[in-house]
Formats: structure tokens, C-alpha cells, sequence
């Protein structure tokens, strides 16, 4: 009887540890379904949806790893062309990045504060350098990076001399838990899509890296980073820009504060509206060295809380390359009333190559003939669209079009921003709003005057005879009390209109609700 019963036990113990997908079956199963069991779709997913056992990562990785490569992708909270992947709550550590490798796919957690990771190197790595697969959504989570070596979440859509659009990431509350680490999401190349209702908190340095270049650009002058980037029109009201909207940031490091979004290594077409941002200021890095900048933003109706970084003398915005608008905005607590604006190679502060200084001998830069402004339009400078060619052959000259940066309707009321005073967690004030925040200038430091290369057109456009670019009577930028009353700036003379809010790819869905049907768990 005790050797019948030893058996049996022994028995059970093999049985207990044959893994689970010995006795799946259908398409959902795959290699590792060990990790996670087959379940039935709740947003509209057109494949196969997996319920993970755990939040650790490798059954994260292994149910994503056995989906498929999708179809369309995203459309909406409830319409997926691809498979789901189900995460459940639980407080899980990952050591590596949970990778998706050219993947639509829908990721979808318990709800922030519901399923938490912690992570230390990076969170969620998408490889979408297939544009076909830059589709994906991610939705649910509570990301901590305490002092992580890379982002949270890094979204890659660099392979190719094509872009890509449609991919959402909502609803998560994402921070590095007050130590400063890697930026908390990096966007590589031309892929678009929206970044929506998250609560993001950040110790310096910055939130959102954006660097629109392609992996085949090496930074030489004749393959600029972000020289395809360039090619691409403007498209200023479209849905071709990384869509940040109804997002809450919030930045721990009282003295340096943090740059909410930035660019660099080839720039960014970002538009940033109806959210609120405590302690920080948005940025553009300059073009310089071998690397384009600028491209594009769209800033409006936000409110924006200097905090200590602002009343330490801090300023919302610096824009050292690129054009755009920022209108409909609320700032409030910052020493300095004005985004600023610069010109580093036109100043002469900016000289390494191979891009070296913009001084008119150079066939990268306007090369307009203008003793004040040698070189204006500079390469890539404030108030220059992109959809052209860079020419690096060395003779003649790069022809921008102009578009001025332009400005209007930012102050310190509420109602700039659409909202009603009082605002909770924030010191706007009551009454109309003034257009006390302007653009102005800030010295570069060059030998030359950065003021000679950006010219306001309510006070003077670029009249000097030259070589260089058609368009005698252009200016750089223009701000005032409404579009209206500052159009034409300089030549300029096209209305901005917004693209569609709330985004097309949020629709009027404000929250998603969470996966039913899922184990916690701790791992």
C-alpha cells in the first residue's frame, strides 16, 4: 500500500510538471504557452488573445513572442487588426526589455497601479523599423524606473526611408520613481502616433527624446541624421507628428527642472496640447555637427506650473531649430515670460562638423548674400519648413521654404488654456487672457548677433540684396494677441487650423477598461 501510494504520488508529480501546452491546441498556442492560456478577445481584437499567468517577464515576453505579426494594428480602444496579449495585476521586476519585434499587437494591463513593473534596464523595447508594423498598443501599466539605464518605454520606427503612423500609448503611469535615470520614452524615426491620458513623473533631465532619423543616416554631410526626415513636407494640422494630449507631467527635481520633450539626433514633428506640466519647459535642440533639428511642434492649450524651476528663473520653452505654433497656452510661475529662441551656427557659437558655423560659404545653408546674416537662412534655423533636398555638393545653396514660428493668446489666465479659474494645482489667474508671454531671443553666445539671423516681422523682414533663396521680405517669426492680427508674418500668409481633437486614434473614449478574467499575481 505505501509503495502504491509512493507511485501515485510520483505519478502526480510528472503530470503536475509537464508544461501547460502539452494539451493546448488551436491557433493560439504556440511555443511558449506555458506562460499563458488562450482567451477570448475583449477589444475587438481580429486574432488570437492570450491571458499571461504572471506580470513577470518572461511570460510578458512569451505570449508577445508566440503572437502574431498582426494585420493593421491599432484603430480603436475596440477595433485591433492583431492578436491581444493580457497582462495581470501583480508586482513584477524586469531585468531586461520586454521586446516587439515588428509587431501589431495589443498589450493591455490590469490598470495603472494595478499591474506594476519595475524596471532596470528597459521596459517595453518596440521594434518598428517594418512601418507596416509600427501599429501596436500598450495600455494599463505602472512603470518604475528608478534610476533605469534606458527608457521605459522606447518605440524604434528608424529602418527605413519611409514613415510609419498609428501606433497609442494610454493610460499608464509611468516615473523613475524620484532617481534620475535614461529619458522615460525615446521615439527613433519618422513613426507617429499618440502618447494619451498618462501620469508621468520625472527627476530632471528629460520625459519625451525624439530623434527622427533614419538607421542608415551616418552623420556625414552628405547623410545627414535626419536628412530623409527633411524631405518630408511640413505638415503642420496633420496626424503626421508624435501626439502628446491629456497627459500629466510633473518633474521632482525643484532646481534644474525637465525638459517635457526634446530632440535631437535628427529632430521631431511633435504636437503637445491639453495637458498639464508642473516644474518643466518644452525643448529643440540646435542643428549642428551632423545632425538636423527642429522640424516641427504644435503647443497649445496647456498649462504649464513653473514650480521652483520657474520662479528660479526658468522659462516654458527654448526652440533652437524648426518652426511651429504655440498659441492657447497657460503659463504661469516662470521668472521668465517668453519661450526663447536662438540661432547657435548663425552666431558663429556652434562650429563643429561637419556642419561647422552657417557664415554664407557653405551650400547646406541659404547663402542669401546678407552681410548682417552670412549664410541666413541657416540650415534647419527657426522659421524654415522642411520638404527639401539638402544640398552638400558644395556649390549654390539649400532652398527653404519660409514658414515664421508663430505665437499668440499665452499668458498667466486660466482662460488662455480653455479653462475656467480657479484650476486645481495650479496659480493661474482669473480674467482674460493678456498674451503676456511672448518669444524673444536669448544670445547664443557667438560673434555674431543671433537677433541679425531671426527677424520678427512686426518689425522687420529680410530686405537685404543677395544670391541666395527667393523671398525677399521674409521673417523668422511673429507673435501677437491672435493668429489673425499677426498673419502675414513677413510672406507668410497661411492660417493654421488643429487637427481633429480629441485624437481620431483616442476617440471619445476617455479610459479603457481593464482585462476581466485574470490571475494576479507577484513575481
Amino acid at each position: 500500500m505505501i509503495r502504491r501510494m509512493s507511485l501515485l504520488v510520483v505519478l502526480v508529480a510528472i503530470l503536475e510538471a509537464i508544461p501547460a501546452h502539452a494539451s493546448c491546441s488551436g491557433a493560439c498556442c504556440g511555443a511558449n504557452s506555458s506562460s499563458y492560456s488562450c482567451t477570448a478577445c475583449q477589444y475587438g481584437e481580429t486574432g488570437n488573445c492570450r491571458a499571461v499567468n504572471s506580470c513577470s517577464r518572461s511570460d510578458v515576453q512569451n505570449a508577445i513572442t508566440d503572437s502574431s505579426a498582426g494585420t493593421s494594428g491599432y484603430a480603436s480602444s475596440t477595433s485591433f487588426g492583431g492578436d491581444g496579449v493580457y497582462v495581470p495585476a501583480g508586482s513584477c521586476s524586469w531585468s531586461s526589455a520586454v521586446v516587439v519585434d515588428n509587431q501589431n499587437v495589443n498589450i493591455i494591463g490590469a490598470g495603472a497601479g494595478q499591474t506594476n513593473i519595475t524596471e532596470s534596464d528597459w521596459g517595453f523595447y518596440v521594434d518598428a523599423t517594418n512601418p507596416a508594423k509600427g501599429q501596436f498598443h500598450i495600455s494599463g501599466f505602472s512603470i518604475l524606473a528608478p534610476g533605469a539605464s534606458q527608457p521605459a518605454i522606447g518605440v524604434i520606427g528608424n529602418g527605413a526611408n519611409a514613415s510609419s503612423y498609428g501606433w497609442r500609448i494610454d493610460h499608464n503611469t509611468i516615473s523613475d520613481s524620484g532617481t534620475t535615470g535614461a529619458d522615460l520614452f525615446a521615439i527613433n524615426g519618422p513613426t507617429w502616433g499618440l502618447l494619451d491620458h498618462n501620469t508621468i513623473s520625472k527627476n530632471g533631465g528629460t520625459v519625451m527624446q525624439i530623434a527622427d532619423y533614419i538607421s542608415t543616416e551616418s552623420g556625414a554631410i552628405s547623410s545627414l541624421f535626419g536628412q530623409y526626415s527633411t524631405t518630408l513636407p511640413l505638415g503642420l494640422g496633420t496626424q503626421n507628428a508624435v501626439y502628446m494630449e491629456n497627459n500629466t507631467y510633473t518633474c521632482t527635481d525643484a532646481g534644474a527642472g525637465c525638459a517635457i520633450f526634446d530632440s535631437s539626433s535628427g529632430g521631431q514633428r511633435t504636437v503637445f496640447r491639453y495637458n498639464t506640466a508642473t516644474n518643466g519647459y518644452f525643448y529643440s535642440h540646435w542643428t549642428r555637427s551632423g545632425e538636423l533639428d527642429g522640424h516641427k511642434y504644435e503647443v497649445y492649450n496647456n498649462v504649464f506650473n513653473g514650480g521652483a524651476y520657474g520662479s528660479g528663473g526658468g522659462y516654458p520653452g527654448r526652440l533652437e531649430s524648426g518652426t511651429g505654433v504655440i498659441f492657447n497656452n497657460t503659463f504661469v510661475g516662470y521668472s521668465a515670460a517668453y519661450v526663447v529662441i536662438d540661432e547657435r551656427r548663425g552666431s558663429g557659437a556652434e562650429t563643429s562638423s561637419p556642419l561647422v558655423a552657417c557664415d554664407g560659404t557653405h551650400s547646406w545653408d541659404g547663402n542669401y548674400g546678407d552681410t548682417n546674416a552670412p549664410g541666413w537662412p541657416c540650415l534647419g534655423q527657426i522659421g524654415r519648413s522642411t520638404g527639401y533636398t539638402v544640398n552638400s555638393s558644395g556649390t549654390g545653396h539649400t532652398v527653404m521654404a519660409s514658414v515664421p514660428l508663430l505665437a499668440w493668446n499665452n499668458s498667466t489666465a486660466c482662460s488662455c488654456s480653455g479653462n475656467t479659474y480657479p484650476v486645481s494645482g495650479s496659480s493661474c489667474t482669473a480674467g482674460a487672457c493678456s498674451n503676456s508671454y511672448t518669444l524673444a531671443i536669448s544670445s547664443s553666445g557667438g560673434p555674431r548677433s543671433d537677433s541679425a539671423y531671426l527677424l520678427n516681422g512686426a518689425v522687420a523682414t529680410h530686405n537685404s540684396m543677395g544670391s541666395g533663396n527667393p523671398g525677399y521680405g521674409d521673417a523668422d517669426y511673429c507673435y501677437g494677441a491672435s493668429q489673425a492680427a499677426i498673419l502675414p508674418c513677413g510672406n507668410y500668409n497661411t492660417t493654421y487650423t488643429p487637427y481633429t481633437y480629441p485624437h481620431p486614434l483616442a476617440g471619445s473614449q476617455s479610459t479603457v477598461p481593464a482585462p476581466t478574467g485574470l490571475q494576479a499575481t507577484t513575481n
